[in-house]
This record gives C-alpha cells, sequence and structure tokens, in this order.
C-alpha cells in the first residue's frame, strides 16, 4: 500500500490541511505542536476502520474545537492494483463517497463504499503489517508485533524456501480446526470431550452407586442387631456410673467446709500481721524523733562558730565598691559627650543624603507623568481597534478561500457559444444582443440562461449541479469574507493588515510605557510620589532652619559620612571604658553582694537551726506524753505472740486440707457426671439410629434396585465405545498438528535469517561493524550485541531500544516492498537519542526509504536534518 493524497477538513483543530505524498523515499512532515501532523496518520487510521455512522470515542475526539461542522478526512491511496480516492465526514452532515481510479473507473457512496474499500484492503493489504509498521507518537516504546503472513512469505522467499503459500496456510489452518474440535487453545480439552468424560463418569458413579445400595440393604440389617445387643450394655453401663457420681459428690461436700475453715483462718493471720506492722511503724516513728532532737543540736553549734568567721571578708569589699563606683561616673559623661557628637554628624550625613533623594525622587515623578500621558493615549488607540491577529488569520484565510472558489468556478463553470446563420436579433435573459449573419456570440451559463429568438425559438439552458454548487461556493466565500471585513471595520485583506500594524504598534507603546511607570514607581503611586518628595523638602528645610552654626555644617555627603565615622569610633571608645569601669564596678557589687549574703545566709541558717532545734524537742515531748516507751515495746511484743499462733494454726488446716486432694476429687465427680452424659447421649444415638435403619429397610425394599442396576451397567456400556473412539480421533488429531507445528517451526527458523541480516546491515550504519541481533520465535529482538557484548533488550537504554524498535520496522517494510507492503509512520520518533547517533540514523532510514515509502512527523526539525535523500512537508498556520 502507497500514500499519495491525505486532506483533512474541520478536524479537531485543524480547519483545512493537504499533503501530497511521494510513492517511496523519506518525506518528513515538519511542523508546530498542534498544527495537526498527527492528525494526518490518524485520520487514515479512523478512515479504514469506522463507517461515517459511528459514534466511537475515537471518533468524538476528533470535532472540531468551536465549531458546528462534522470532521473530514480524504485520503487518495493504491494498495495491489487499484487506487482510489476515499472520503468520509462523521457527527454532522455524514458522508462516505469511493472513486476507484485503477484498474478500472467506478464511484461508490455509502455503506457500499465502505463495504468495497474493506473488500479490496482485505484483498492486497496485510492488516496486521500495517498496524506494526507506524510508531505513534506517545506509545509506549516497545517493539513492533512484525511475525505477520506477508514478511513470513517475503523472508521464505528471501531463504529459498519452498512454502506452499496460501494452500499451505489453508491446510495448516483445517489442521489447526480439526485440533480445536478436540482442544482448546491452551491445550485444554475441548468442550465436548469434557461433557462426554462427565457423562461417562456419571454413568459409573450411577452403576457404583446402585452397587453400594445393595450392599447397604445388607450392612443395615446386621447393624440393626448389633445396636440392639449394644443399648442392653448402654443402660448398665449408666447406673454404674449413677452410683459412682453419688459416692463422690459426699467426699466433695466435706472438702468445701474444709476450704471455708482454711479462708477464715487466713484472714485471722492476715489481720494480726498488719496489728504487728502496725506497732512495729509506731516504734520506728519514736526512734526518728529522738535522732532528729540530736541532728539539730548538733547543726545549731557548727553555723555559730562560721556566723564569727566571716565578718573581717564584708568589711573589704565595702571599701573597694566606693573606689569603683566614683570611677564609673566619670566614663558616663565622657560617652554622654561622645554620643553627643556623633548624633550631630549623622544627623548632618542624613540632611545630605536627603537632598540627593530629592532630586531622584523628582526625575522618577517626571517620567512616570510623561510615560502615563502616553500610555493613555495608547489605551484610547486600542479600545477603538477592531482588528485583532485571529480575525486578520481568519480574513486571510477567507480571501484564499474565495480565491480558490473563484479560480474553481471559472475552470468548471458551463458556456454557450451562439453562431449567426444571417443577421439576425437575440433575447438573452430579457436583455436584446445583435449578431450580422457569420458572428458569434459567448454566453455564460452560472445557473441557467434564457437564449430566443423573438417570433420563432426559445431554448432555456441550466448548468450542471456541479457548475451552481461552485457559483454557490463563491458567493458564500465572498459572503463571508464581506462580514469579517465588517467586524473589523475595513474595506479588505490590505486595510486589515493595516489596522493590525496600528494595533501592534499602541500595544508597544503600552507596554513601554507601562514598563517605564513600574520601573520608576516601583512599590509606590504617582500620589505618594509626590507626597514623600514633599515631605523630603520640608525635612530639608526644617533641619536648615533649626541646626546651630557650630560645629560647621559639612559641604558635601562624604565629608558628612567621614566625620560620622569619625566620632563613631570615638563612641565605640568611650563605651569600651564604661565597660571597663562597669565590669570593675559590678565585680566590687558582687564581691560585697556576695559577702553580705553568705552573712545573711550564716545568720539565718542558725535562725533557722535553733527553730528547728525547739520544734523536735517540743514533739518529742508531746509523743512521750501521749504515749510512754515502754508502752510500745510491750504491743510490739504481744502483736508478734499473737500472729505466731494465728501462722500455726493455718498451716494444720491447710495441711488437712491437702491430704484431702480436693482437686482430684472434682475431676473425679466431673467425669462421672461427663461419662453419665455421654451413656445417656449413646443411649439416645442408638434409639434413633434403630429407627432410621428400620425406614431405610422398609423404604429401599421397595425400589427395585436390582433392575436399576441392569440399567446402569448397559448405559456405561455405551458410553465407553463412545468415549473410546472420540479420544481415538482427539489424539490422532493433536498428532497430526504437532508433527505439521514442528515442520512449520524447522521453516521459520529457516527464514528468520534474512530479517536478521536486513535488521543487522541497517543497524551497522547507526552501531559500526561489530553490530549483531538474535530474535525470537515472534520475530522480536530478543538480544543486542556490540563490542562483542551481548545486552538483552529489556536491559538496552531508552533511547536504544527505541531505534531498535525503528530499525527492526524499516528492515521489514524493505523486505515486503516487493509485494506492495506499507508505509512506515513515524511520529515524532527518536526524541531519546543523542545527536551523534541521530546523525548515523538518518543515514539509515534513507537507505531504507531506496525501497519503500516512510513517512516522518515531526514538530524539530533539524532533528532528520541527517536524512539525506528526504523531501521535507512543513505545515504552517
Amino acid at each position: 500500500m502507497r500514500l499519495h493524497r491525505i486532506t483533512l477538513r474541520n478536524y479537531r483543530g485543524v480547519v483545512a490541511s493537504e499533503v501530497l505524498l511521494p510513492t517511496s523515499g523519506v518525506v518528513i512532515i515538519e511542523g508546530d505542536n498542534e498544527i495537526g501532523k498527527t492528525s494526518l496518520a490518524e485520520a487514515v487510521d479512523l478512515l479504514l476502520t469506522y463507517p461515517d455512522s459511528s459514534s466511537h470515542r475515537r471518533i468524538k475526539a476528533i470535532q472540531p474545537i468551536g465549531r458546528d461542522e462534522g470532521p473530514e478526512a480524504e485520503v487518495e491511496l493504491s494498495s495491489g492494483p487499484y487506487r482510489f480516492v476515499y472520503r468520509k465526514r462523521w457527527c454532522r452532515q455524514k458522508l462516505t463517497t469511493l472513486d476507484v481510479l485503477e484498474p478500472h473507473r467506478a464511484q461508490f457512496t455509502g455503506k457500499e463504499a465502505h463495504d468495497r474499500v474493506e473488500a479490496m484492503l482485505a484483498e492486497t493489504l496485510d492488516k496486521p503489517l500495517w498496524d506494526a509498521l507506524r510508531l505513534e507518537q506517545g506509545t509506549e516504546l516497545t517493539q513492533a508485533g512484525l511475525n505477520v503472513a506477508s514478511l513470513g512469505r517475503a523472508l521464505d522467499v528471501a531463504a529459498g524456501g519452498d512454502r506452499a503459500g496460501d494452500r499451505e496456510d489453508a491446510l495448516w489452518e483445517r489442521i489447526c480446526a480439526e485440533r480445536d474440535r478436540y482442544f482448546t487453545p491452551s491445550g485444554q480439552v475441548h468442550r465436548e470431550r469434557a461433557a462426554l468424560a462427565a457423562r461417562l463418569e456419571a454413568a459409573r458413579a450411577r452403576t457404583l452407586e446402585a452397587e453400594s445400595l445393595l450392599r447397604d440393604l445388607d450392612d443395615a440389617a446386621d447393624e440393626v442387631a448389633r445396636l440392639a445387643v449394644e443399648a442392653r450394655a448402654l443402660e448398665g453401663t449408666k447406673a454404674e456410673q449413677e452410683r459412682s457420681e453419688a459416692a463422690l459428690d459426699a467426699q466433695v461436700q466435706v472438702v468445701t467446709r474444709r476450704r471455708a475453715e482454711v479462708r477464715q483462718l487466713r484472714a485471722e493471720r492476715d489481720l494480726a500481721a498488719l496489728e504487728g506492722e502496725r506497732w512495729l511503724g509506731v516504734g520506728s516513728r519514736r526512734d526518728d524523733q529522738v535522732d532528729a532532737v540530736e541532728r539539730a543540736r548538733a547543726t545549731l553549734t557548727g553555723q555559730l562558730a562560721q556566723v564569727e568567721q566571716g565578718q573581717p571578708v564584708r568589711a573589704a569589699a565595702e571599701a573597694r565598691r566606693t573606689t569603683t563606683h566614683d570611677a564609673l561616673k566619670l566614663a558616663r559623661e565622657a560617652l554622654q559627650q561622645a554620643e553627643h557628637g556623633h548624633r550631630l554628624a549623622l544627623d548632618d550625613a542624613e540632611y545630605r543624603r536627603r537632598q540627593i533623594e530629592l532630586e531622584q525622587l523628582t526625575e522618577r515623578r517626571d517620567r512616570v507623568v510623561e510615560a502615563q500621558q502616553r500610555l493613555s493615549t495608547a489605551e484610547v488607540d486600542l479600545e477603538q481597534a477592531r482588528v485583532d491577529v485571529d480575525l486578520v488569520a481568519r480574513i486571510e484565510l477567507a480571501h484564499l478561500e474565495l480565491a480558490k472558489a473563484g479560480a474553481a468556478a471559472v475552470s468548471g463553470a458551463a458556456s454557450l457559444t451562439a453562431h449567426a446563420l444571417q443577421d439576425l436579433v437575440l433575447d438573452i435573459d430579457g436583455s436584446p444582443v445583435t449578431l450580422a449573419a457569420g458572428a458569434a456570440h459567448d454566453v455564460a451559463v452560472p445557473g441557467s440562461v434564457t437564449v430566443s429568438v423573438p417570433g420563432m425559438v426559445r431554448l432555456e439552458v441550466r448548468a450542471s449541479a456541479d457548475t451552481q454548487v461552485l457559483v454557490e461556493r463563491v458567493e458564500s466565500a465572498r459572503q463571508h469574507l464581506t462580514e469579517l471585513c465588517d467586524d473589523g471595520g475595513v474595506a479588505d485583506l490590505a486595510g486589515a493588515r493595516a489596522a493590525l500594524a496600528q494595533r501592534d504598534l499602541a500595544e508597544r507603546t503600552r507596554t513601554e510605557a507601562l514598563a517605564v511607570i513600574v520601573r520608576d514607581l516601583r512599590d509606590l503611586t504617582l500620589e505618594s510620589l509626590t507626597q514623600k518628595i514633599g515631605r523630603l523638602t520640608t525635612r530639608i528645610a526644617d533641619y536648615a532652619a533649626g541646626r546651630g552654626t557650630e560645629p560647621p555644617l559639612p559641604v558635601d555627603l562624604d565629608e558628612a559620612q567621614a566625620l560620622a565615622a569619625d566620632t563613631e569610633l570615638a563612641v565605640r571608645e568611650r563605651h569600651a571604658d564604661l565597660a571597663r569601669a562597669e565590669a570593675d564596678a559590678e565585680q566590687a557589687a558582687s564581691a560585697l553582694g556576695q559577702a553580705a549574703v553568705v552573712d545573711a545566709g550564716h545568720t539565718a541558717l542558725v535562725e533557722q537551726s535553733r527553730s528547728t532545734l525547739a520544734q523536735a524537742e517540743q514533739t518529742l515531748a508531746a509523743a512521750r506524753a501521749e504515749l510512754a516507751d515502754d508502752t510500745i515495746t510491750d504491743a510490739i511484743a504481744a502483736a508478734s505472740t499473737t500472729l505466731a499462733t494465728a501462722v500455726e494454726r493455718l498451716a494444720a488446716a491447710e495441711s488437712e486440707l491437702r491430704a484431702a486432694d480436693p482437686d482430684t476429687l472434682e475431676a473425679l465427680l466431673q467425669n462421672a457426671r461427663d461419662a453419665k452424659a455421654r451413656c445417656v447421649d449413646a443411649l439416645h444415638h442408638n434409639r434413633d439410629r434403630r429407627r432410621e435403619l428400620a425406614v431405610k429397610l422398609e423404604l429401599q425394599g421397595e425400589q427395585g434396585l436390582a433392575q436399576q442396576l441392569d440399567d446402569a451397567k448397559s448405559e456405561l456400556d455405551q458410553l465407553t465405545r463412545d468415549h473410546e473412539r472420540l479420544e481415538a480421533r482427539a489424539l490422532a488429531a493433536k498428532l497430526l498438528h504437532d508433527t505439521f507445528a514442528a515442520r512449520r517451526a524447522e521453516s521459520h527458523q529457516r527464514y528468520i535469517a534474512p530479517f536478521r541480516e536486513r535488521i543487522e546491515q541497517l543497524g551497522r550504519i547507526v552501531f559500526g561493524d561489530t553490530f549483531e541481533v538474535e530474535l525470537d520465535d515472534d520475530l522480536s529482538i530478543a538480544t543486542r550485541t556490540l563490542d562483542h557484548k551481548t545486552v538483552a533488550f529489556d536491559q538496552l537504554s531508552v533511547g536504544t531500544r527505541e531505534q531498535l524498535g525503528i530499525l527492526s520496522r524499516l528492515a521489514c517494510a524493505a523486505i515486503v516492498s516487493a509485494d506492495g507492503g506499507a508505509p512506515v509512520i513515524f511520529d515524532d520518533a527518536l526524541g531519546w537519542t543523542d545527536p551523534g547517533r541521530l546523525q548515523r540514523m538518518g543515514a539509515a532510514i534513507a537507505s531504507a526509504g531506496r525501497s519503500c515509502q516512510i513517512i516522518v512527523l515531526t514538530c524539530t526539525p533539524g532533528r532528520y536534518a541527517s536524512v539525506g535523500t528526504a523531501t521535507v512537508i512543513p505545515l504552517g498556520a
């Protein structure tokens, strides 16, 4: 298949676009983003796939933006012996037309046209090949599915094979169809075989069930007799378990009373222990009170000695504090004089700086006022402008459409020529025309014309429907152009362009004025800038009037700043003197404070110790008055004796309880109860089972189980024979399929070599003479070898995988081109390729283009500059 022409109208954002394509070689279609490059390839696919009545989401997606028009695509292509022009319009005023140019002219419309194109392509085009040779924009970088029939036939011929072509494929299809009668594509058993096997298993199960039922009747009779004997034994066991339960229950009651006695004795022991602990606590607190009195007395003695030792240290600290305080006063007076001089120098420098700032702000205000005047003028011009870039573009397009329609009307219009055989007067649409003998007169027929010879004959001449359409198109295009010019207030295209130039000038003036205003105003407004100038003027005048004459005012800002720096140095020096004086005074005050704190601390501690001693002695005396020391000692001894007696009685009771082994008695009692319950359950189950078996024997004895068994065996024999015949045919079909598949695989391995050689031939142009590839059974690239290093395809970089994917498509297209093949279409490919390899890829593409049609769509013109023999088609707005 070869593409000759692609035309789009009202397609997504494309109003109209047409591309003429050479039938071989490389053609590069260049254009900006959203100009309609991808739409060209997409339109061909949609045109060949979806009828004009389709509401598929892909069709809805191509509707024009902002216009109530139906998207339209037209392609002229050749495939096999056929060459035809195929056109469709979807969504609005749906249309399908087909004009077959070769081998025999024919025209079709509607569904008949769609069906005819599908029939021609089914006859001449390998659809999987057409899909595989397209690399669409934004798709995942995967390898193309090149395991297609047309490539297989071409490779087999290239390898010197003897394939039978379509006859072999038909035979293989029949073998596969026969196998598919018995196996699923995954090799599992087919539904019919599985159903027959299931019926066989069901018959076998019914036979086994009938045999089992007969055996069950005999077993049921035996079980009834056994259950009767078992019931009598269970009754005896139940009576024995009831006697054992009563004896154990009496023993457990005795143990329960002993446990209550143990709990009472434990409570008495715990109470005695608590009483003993209470008296021990009272004795401990009395010892603590005696110790507290002794400690307070020793502490007071030591603190009185420390107070006497600190008196000389405090006297020396007071003398040093007086000396440092006088030095600090002198340093503060010197600093105040230096700071006054520095403030005056800073005020003088600020005065000179404000004078400079006033000059700069005044200049900025003047520039802003002038820019605002230019901005106002430009905005007035822009408000009056009715022409913009979009309107001029539409006027240019309408002017072009009018020119095209006029040219088509002139070339396609009908005409009438009248030859006078004698002098006569013709009436043409009511206008007389005089002709002398032998003269001729041409009459254009845009729609219809009436020509008559008065009193003799009247002719009515009508133009064809196509001519009328051309005339209507001219009038419609002229009306559209006039409406657009009226919208812009211009007479024609030249006026529109002039108005647009005036608008551009006004916009530039406005932009420049705004830039000046923003730059000079910055974060201010004109009013605030003027106010700032006024405030500066007032401050400058006030300072000059209020400053004295001494010291003299510096002549300029530099002198003022130098004087401020000198006075600042003097201030820092006075600050340093003051800091030293403050440090000395602070140290003297700190030393005095520390001495006072120590002295006060010692005095406070003495008073605190005296108070503590008095409190401790008072607390001890009050406690002894309430409870004497001997009373506490006697109470502790009595509590100890009571606790020992309670512990002894509890130990004797617990020993008696352990000897009775209460846990074992309870376990034996529970086991006796469980055994009795189990025996009762067994008696109930025995009785229910005997009833169930009696009913079963009564019912099944009347069902004719012997006859059912004979019928099941007959059905099983018949299904067994049917299953064996079906399995024999299935195994034969599988053997034939596997044998034929093995031979086809051998042939497939043989003709992989030409395809690999063609890929390596192109690849060596790009990667060098050490380039090699290995192919999988589906003709995809498995590994790449370069410089004797082999890497799996999936482990290669994104750019290299994309380059290999393109090379495999080019190799495939070159091999099948002799049988027609299909065009290769790349949409914005090689985006991951470095400049050096991009140069070599261009050479490889050019090499492949000598034998097939290659169409490259790109928004980056320089990317394919290295394709030497390419035809470049730029797409403009």
